[in-house]
């Protein structure tokens, strides 16, 4: 599992201790980094913060946590594909790329590299920790 993956499930067991999803993510993404560029990314960030504001976490009270649009709406978006399209868990032979290919699709975009949103979502999924 990648670094947003792992920070992804660490910021979720955070917050059902109490903390803030905001808090939880900047904690959690310093434990497996020390890359400064990977602590502020904003993609895989706002893709977790917008599935907590989303109520699609389990043990994330639904709340105003990020300001993204795009990411969030990618998050969302992916998740809606995985509860129409996917078993529980997904396949290690699901790749993020195609996920991120049905979310570009299903929102009309044009192809653009993704940036960690899609890891943030699977492993939430893969973890039992979206609401299905």
């Amino acid at each position: 599992m990648g670094i947003y993956a792992n920070a992804a499930l660490s910021a979720r067991e955070l917050i059902t201790t109490g903390i803030n999803p905001v808090v939880a993510w900047d904690s959690a993404i310093r434990k497996y980094t020390p890359s400064e560029y990977s602590k502020i990314e904003v993609c895989p960030k706002a893709a977790f913060l917008g599935l907590c504001e989303a109520g699609y976490i389990q043990g994330v009270n639904v709340g105003t946590y990020t300001k993204s649009v795009k990411n969030k709406k990618y998050a969302i978006k992916a998740v809606e594909i995985l509860r129409r399209d996917s078993p529980i868990p997904v396949p290690n032979d699901y790749k993020k790329i195609n996920l991120w290919r049905k979310v570009l699709n299903e929102l009309h975009l044009k192809p653009k590299s993704y940036n960690g949103q899609m890891d943030v979502v699977l492993a939430l999924w893969n973890g039992g920790h979206i609401i299905r």
